[in-house]
């Protein structure tokens, strides 16, 4: 097994060994969005088989995240997908806040009351 080595989280993704990989949770958690902001920070790093890299976490768990630099996307379709995205999170945050609402901020609104 391969030992951890140094990656950077970037506003572009994990970058290791001149490539760049990424993952869900690391889109989630907005770490690239963060990273343009703030600048990078350093993750441990163990590479994997079939352009896949395992991410140590702060709280010692792991991430598997794939290699994403050789799929060729133009930036007009980023742009569309970025643009996409941020509308899905935004109907998502609205519909979370309407359901809040309804329930009056109850999350188990469905048992009956007793009135």
């Amino acid at each position: 097994m391969d030992k951890f080595e140094i990656g950077i989280v970037t506003s572009n993704g994990i970058w290791f060994e001149g490539k760049i990989y990424s993952c869900s949770l690391a889109l989630r958690q907005q770490w690239y969005k963060h990273a343009e902001y703030i600048g990078g920070w350093p993750v441990s790093v163990r590479r994997l088989e079939n352009d896949r890299v395992e991410v140590i976490l702060q709280d010692s768990t792991t991430v598997v995240c794939i290699r994403v630099d050789h799929i060729p996307v133009d930036q007009v379709t980023l742009n569309s997908y970025y643009v996409e995205f941020q509308r899905l999170a935004a109907l998502r945050k609205q519909l979370q806040a309407e359901k809040d609402t309804d329930t009056g901020g109850n999350l188990h609104s469905d048992k009956p009351t007793n009135n």
